[in-house]
């Protein structure tokens, strides 16, 4: 399987991700760990995934507690700094990203194109949280439960 390149339009812009190799790709996936695990179980325990959807055509409210979790996991300047090395593989329009003049007002246009630079390139880790999650969604629940209504009974809520 090599490295590919994949296109797409987005708000009328093409762009073109080449996949990072395994170890550039395996150095951010943990630092996408870092800042998504939250966001995710957030998305994951809401019910209100869709397989067949891709992140940006999700219940918006769902977006947003998962976008607010954001807040915690890094600075101004590291998540800045991460965007710009997520973007290094990526073309606008076949040309080099200007990062200041192309996103210059558009900053929802910067997360959507973000957004397909980790599809493109971790798609496969988040289908195997996602399909892990729908195994294990049962017994956490039923976990969850039991946790809770032992807490009420040595509490003396019902």
């Amino acid at each position: 399987m090599g490295i590919e390149t994949k296109a797409k339009e987005i708000d009328n812009v093409l762009y073109e991700v080449t996949q990072f190799t395994a170890t550039r790709g395996f150095k951010l996936s943990a630092r996408l760990w870092l800042l998504f695990s939250e966001p995710l179980a957030n998305l994951f325990s809401s019910g209100n995934i869709d397989k067949s959807k891709s992140f940006l055509d999700m219940d918006a409210s769902v977006i947003a507690k998962a976008i607010a979790s954001l807040n915690t996991k890094f600075t101004d300047e590291s998540l800045f700094e991460f965007a710009k090395e997520l973007l290094t593989q990526t073309q606008r329009d076949r040309k080099e990203i200007n990062f200041d003049l192309d996103f210059a007002g558009n900053i929802m246009h910067l997360y959507k194109v973000l957004v397909f630079v980790v599809e493109v390139n971790f798609a496969d880790f988040f289908d195997g949280l996602r399909s892990g999650w729908e195994k294990l969604k049962p017994a956490f629940n039923e976990e969850m439960s039991k946790h809770f209504q032992s807490q009420n009974t040595s509490t003396g809520e019902s």
